[in-house]
């Protein structure tokens, strides 16, 4: 089965994939590969690639059907069914060849000493012991494991791999917010979001998950224990509909967007903006008197400007001063389970979405047990995510091997684990952390607002905090701060503006600075 599973995805890799058709065409050799199909299946992707310099996919169907009358008919039936088989994965957008080849070169190494262990074999049952030690003496590990280790000044291909592969993020963030977090989504990087309890932290990595697999990621998501699977599920629907399942959320509602401050302020000299007739609400405010207002003052301010209408057409080429206003979401139905399944299914199909929900009571999921599962689901179902997303991680339990350990070095230890699958997986593994209780008092969190051990930041390749006050709640905006880089500049005290509204599940709305 195992021998079955990894030529599969040998094959698969082949077809998809340009990157790890080209590292493989340097080491394959046939003999590697026990079925005659996929050795011939290989073969024409390496013809394929010889000659077009990149990998078939959709067209090696119509390379199998070119050279299906060269076939015998079992042979042909045969591999007729494996592509149908394997037809769904042709599509992968972001296809995580650099842990397949990983896995690869471990195989052509088994193989390698298989075959070299056969002809000893061979030559003892011959009773040839002479041949059967020259054998034995001659051995040398195949060119895809002879040496570790780069030259990194001649490795031209490592040298590419590290600017275009992996440096292109995942998936993204509009806006403002994008500029700021966008370059962190990157494979092997581990990203945490940081806030008290109760901010939104679960509502983002739900937004990061489906932003994820609308770019095309494979992506999978533990539920620590923050919520049950149904609770899990109902969010999910909840984002996807953009109204609640309960009664109270399915009033009238007051749903933030973005608008210019010049716009509010009357000021406005673009001759394509709205600057309609009606009244601006703040024509005759200062900025100070703006930021006074709370979100009380803004409703009231909304329902006596019913005409004036937000503008952002300026936005990306001229001087758009970032704002918010409202619009406002009549009452609806509450959502019900016929609504939820249509639109889980609509979304599906649109994105072909490939999403793996593993949910865990509190502290029951830990590290081993996240890699078993990434196994399981890797070798029963041919998933590999290259999104991995944790709700959250400090609701991760202790491995039995660090249980005798006190509390602060099981929390490091935890979280030099979470790295470790980022880097093995080579996958971008989010997660979120519960802040310290200072954090309650303070207006921007910072690296020191860490719970538990300040070992955590060592982990992590980015962090970013999630700051509002309780006037800022009600008004739908979350200011959100990078606390850690380790590739980036950032300033902990610049803050981006996020609008959002909970009640229908969007932590993401819109952003300005």
């Amino acid at each position: 089965m195992e021998q079955e599973y990894i030529e599969r995805r040998i094959t698969v890799g082949a077809i998809v994939s340009t990157e790890f058709l080209a590292l493989m065409s340097d080491y394959y050799e046939p003999d590697y590969i026990e079925s005659p199909e996929a050795r011939l299946l290989l073969s024409w992707c390496l013809d394929y690639f010889k000659n077009h310099k990149k990998a078939p996919n959709k067209d090696i169907q119509e390379i199998f059907y070119v050279k299906k009358s060269e076939l015998e008919e079992d042979r042909a039936d045969f591999i007729s069914d494996a592509l149908a088989d394997m037809s769904d994965e042709f599509d992968a957008e972001k296809f995580n060849y650099d842990y397949l080849w990983a896995q690869v070169k471990k195989h052509f190494k088994a193989r390698h000493l298989e075959l070299h262990s056969d002809r000893i074999k061979g030559y003892l049952e011959a009773d040839d012991v002479e041949s059967a030690e020259m054998e034995a003496e001659q051995y040398h590990p195949p060119k895809s494991v002879e040496v570790e280790g780069i030259y990194p000044f001649e490795d031209r291909a490592a040298v590419r791999q590290a600017f275009e592969y992996d440096v292109e993020p995942l998936f993204r963030f509009p806006g403002a917010f994008g500029t700021i977090v966008n370059e962190e989504f990157t494979r092997g990087s581990f990203v945490n979001w940081l806030a008290p309890e109760k901010r939104g932290k679960s509502f983002l990595l739900s937004e990061c998950m489906y932003r994820a697999i609308a770019e095309g990621n494979d992506t999978a998501f533990f539920q620590a224990g923050d919520m049950s699977q149904g609770q899990q599920i109902r969010r999910n629907a909840i984002w996807l509909t953009k109204k609640s399942y309960k009664k109270q959320y399915c009033g009238p509602l007051y749903v933030p967007v973005l608008d210019c401050l010049k716009n509010q302020m009357d000021e406005c000299d673009y001759e394509e903006g709205s600057c309609n007739e009606a009244e601006a609400p703040f024509a005759h405010a200062t900025t100070k008197q703006m930021e006074s207002k709370t979100y009380a003052d803004y409703i009231a301010l909304f329902k006596q400007h019913p005409d004036y209408l937000p503008c952002t057409k300026c936005r990306k080429k001229y001087g758009w001063t970032g704002a918010f206003w409202y619009r406002e979401r009549k009452a609806v139905d509450p959502l019900t389970a016929k609504e939820a399944v249509r639109a889980m299914q609509a979304f599906g199909k649109k994105y072909r979405a490939r999403l793996k929900l593993a949910t865990y009571s509190n502290e029951t999921l830990t590290t081993s047990i996240m890699r078993n599962q990434l196994w399981l689901w890797e070798h029963r179902e041919n998933f590999v995510p290259s999104v991995i997303i944790v709700d959250y991680a400090d609701l991760l339990g202790a491995d039995k091997d660090i249980r005798s350990m006190p509390f602060r070095d099981q929390q490091n230890k935890i979280w030099q684990r979470q790295r470790a699958i980022a880097q093995d997986y080579n996958a971008c593994y989010i997660t979120a952390s519960q802040a310290d209780a200072a954090s309650y008092d303070t207006n921007i969190l910072k690296a020191n607002n860490f719970s538990e051990d300040k070992r955590k930041n060592a982990h992590v390749t980015a962090g970013f905090g999630l700051n509002q006050t309780d006037d800022e709640k009600l008004k739908g905006i979350m200011r959100i701060n990078s606390y850690l880089a380790r590739d980036n500049d950032f300033s902990v005290s610049r803050t981006v503006n996020v609008l959002q509204r909970l009640q229908i599940g969007r932590p993401h709305l819109g952003s300005y600075f």
